[in-house]
């Protein structure tokens, strides 16, 4: 099964667990983590999560999310151009 995670969904485990839905979705991922760590499932990644990564504030969040998309094994490119003009006004 071949999945894409939004960046809100890769920084999940790095909000407040003290609300269970939150809990619930942080839970979730580390299935899916699992899973691509097993072959179960395989992530895509894409030039637009690249640089949504980029903007992470948190040198140390960054670097595990980094690590997290790099399990990624295929990458969706963005097709029209300058990403960052793309991501600002779209």
């Amino acid at each position: 099964m071949i999945i894409y995670l939004d960046t809100n969904v890769y920084c999940r485990p790095f909000d407040n667990q003290a609300q269970d839905r939150i809990r619930e979705e942080t839970d979730a991922f580390e299935v899916i983590l699992d899973g691509v760590r097993k072959g179960r499932f395989l992530t895509l990644s894409s030039d637009v999560l690249q640089y949504e990564i980029t903007k992470i504030l948190s040198p140390l969040k960054r670097t595990e999310v980094e690590r997290y998309l790099a399990l990624s094994k295929k990458r969706v490119e963005e097709k029209r151009g300058n990403i960052e003009a793309w991501y600002c006004y779209s």
